[in-house]
């Protein structure tokens, strides 16, 4: 619901999605109030009209119905044609009226636009559905599946609901197509399939505990492997394959593998194979730096990057084949999992050899040095190429948080362009680097520059509070939030369980997380501070635990366990099957 007060009239949109069985795709219903405030009468207009904006489109989803592509239109009181929207009251053709409105009058324009055009019978009859029948099933709707997922309880509302509204931007970006189902952009923008993108939402699906939708969304995928191997879903975009099998071991090894991996091994060993004759190729034809992807134009975020060999590539695909051989090992296909680490293993180097060629004090957008910040402020986290201290790593963060207009999101782009997820990689890598404050500082900004509503834009500039066309909310700046809050609070991306890495002081109150999925089944953890003692209490795990005391705390001397100081934090280590803790902990003198 959104509000607005203006000349002595306050007006009020909302809006929710009508529940109708027979409807073969939603229709929403929308309702805008105004009410006189003032002590004196007032107009109040309205001026209603379609905008197809078709003349700036350049995909159209294949779903769509033939009637979606004539003109639209509004459903007039006896015609019996498919319309386009329905509203009440009626006002003269065209849609525009005034109404006089005395002190302390009100008047409300009722509309239901549905996603593809339906006969005027149909639109009439869902609206005589009372709109706040609508927003009452809608809100238990989207609770109940809110719900299924992970709960947080931590003294913080705005967090706590902005993770919620990003779990529900994610949940509400899918479609059903040809059977399978599969991630989009937003329905406002783009209801296409990019790799990069979708690749994003199903693993934050998972980490949000909504385990079988984000399996069937990566399942989907498997449409977009091309019989050589690769998978692509727009031209140049070689990180697709090496996103997707990232997101084959996000989504199905949460909380524990899937009965059957057999489809998906398959697909990844056939992405692998050409990946590594990919490699072999550019070194057998001796290019500069062979050994490494070939070159290739994605014609998207790596603006100005001509047709060269671009960093993200590659490390997007090393992190498939570390999903894909924790894959096979969980299938029991041991030998091949072997073969794909051992590759891996000389992919990494012949990666970190290009890197100390190029001789740059960072990790370049490009193998040629020039380009725009893109896969390469996520070689730390989600890639796991390099080590998140590795000094390259440090000082391509470092450069990213100085060069930014906003504090806490990284620059993409024009000198005023901020963009959401890969802030929140480079948050998570500094979670790892052991300076929290640095990735609550990203969630700050995060949280606070959304719209009313509550959605996220990919990216957006700061100078003049505008998104062009890629407008809100996007699901990949969602995927962000729900990444970055559950990784502050449960890591389990490598042979370590990783708790509260990045919880701030004031969340450390009688907080909790439950239904959380972890690679060792699903976890409940509880932490609290009453004066200067910590505790931790959590479901145990056949691994090593780590805890992580809030940035510029210390523990005692003489505390069991092995405790660690990094960057910032001090964190203990604790050996397989631990369930509790505690710690008595003292703050550093200048530390908040």
């Amino acid at each position: 619901m959104i509000e607005r007060q203006k000349a002595g009239v306050r007006f009020e949109l909302s809006f929710a999605l009508v529940p109708d069985p027979v409807l073969s795709a939603p229709a929403a219903s929308v309702l805008i109030m105004a009410w006189n405030t003032d002590r004196r009468t007032h107009l109040v207009g309205v001026s209603t009209e379609f905008f197809t904006g078709r003349e700036r489109l350049g995909y159209v989803a294949p779903d769509v119905r033939e009637s979606a592509h004539v003109e639209p239109r509004w459903a007039s009181r006896d015609g019996g044609k498919p319309a386009h929207g329905w509203m009440a009251p009626v006002p003269r053709e065209p849609l525009q009226g005034q109404w006089s409105l005395a002190p302390g009058d009100s008047i409300a324009f009722r509309y239901i636009i549905p996603a593809y055009a339906e006969s005027e019978s149909t639109l009439r009859r869902l609206g005589q559905l009372s709109h706040s029948a609508v927003v009452r099933w809608a809100g238990l709707r989207w609770s109940a599946a809110l719900d299924t997922g992970v709960v947080l309880r931590i003294p913080d509302r705005t967090v706590a609901d902005a993770f919620r509204s990003a779990v529900s931007v994610l949940l509400g970006c899918t479609q059903t197509r040809e059977g399978r189902e599969i991630p989009i952009g937003n329905p406002f923008q783009y209801r296409d399939v990019w790799l990069r993108d979708g690749s994003r939402c199903a693993a934050s699906l998972a980490m949000a505990g909504h385990t079988g939708l984000a399996r069937r969304l990566v399942l989907g995928f498997l449409a977009y492997q091309w019989p050589q191997g690769p998978f692509l879903s727009q031209r140049g975009q070689l990180d697709g394959t090496g996103h997707v099998l990232w997101a084959m071991g996000q989504t199905h090894l949460r909380p524990s593998p899937s009965s059957d991996l057999r489809e998906l091994t398959d697909a990844g060993l056939a992405a692998w194979r050409w990946a590594e004759a990919q490699r072999t190729s550019t070194q057998l034809l001796g290019m500069p730096f062979g050994g490494l992807l070939p070159p290739s134009e994605p014609r998207d975020n790596e603006l100005r990057n001509g047709s060269g060999q671009i960093v993200g590539v590659d490390a997007w695909t090393i992190a498939g084949y570390e999903a894909l051989g924790r894959l096979l090992e969980a299938e029991g296909q041991r030998a091949r999992a072997t073969a794909v680490r051992l590759s891996r293993a000389r992919y990494v180097a012949r990666f970190r050899q290009a890197l100390e060629a190029v001789g740059t004090a960072g990790v370049p957008p490009t193998w040629l040095g020039s380009g725009e910040n893109w896969g390469n402020l996520s070689v730390a986290y989600p890639c796991q190429v390099l080590s998140p201290r590795d000094p390259k790593v440090a000082f391509t963060l470092a450069s990213a948080w100085r060069e930014s207009p906003v504090a806490g999101l990284v620059r993409y782009g024009a000198h005023d362009t901020v963009h959401t997820y890969l802030s929140a990689d480079a948050a998570q890598t500094e979670l790892l680097r052991g300076h929290p404050q640095r990735s609550q500082a990203t969630l700050r900004a995060l949280v606070r520059w959304r719209t009313a509503s509550g959605g996220s834009p990919e990216l957006f500039a700061a100078d003049s509070m505008s998104f062009g066309q890629n407008f809100p909310p996007h699901a990949t700046a969602a995927a962000g939030i729900v990444a970055l809050v559950r990784n502050m609070l449960v890591f389990d991306d490598d042979d370590t369980l990783r708790l509260t890495l990045g919880a701030p002081a004031p969340w450390w109150r009688r907080s909790a997380v439950r239904s959380a999925p972890t690679r060792w089944g699903d976890l409940a953890l509880d932490f609290d501070r009453r004066g200067n003692r910590f505790s931790w209490r959590w479901t145990p795990v056949p691994v090593p635990t780590e805890l992580c005391l809030p940035a510029g705390y210390r523990a005692a001397r003489g505390t069991p366990g092995v405790v660690v100081r990094v960057g910032e934090c001090d964190r203990i280590l604790l050996p397989p099957y631990a369930s509790s803790y505690f710690v008595t902990a003292t703050i550093k003198s200048g530390s908040p």
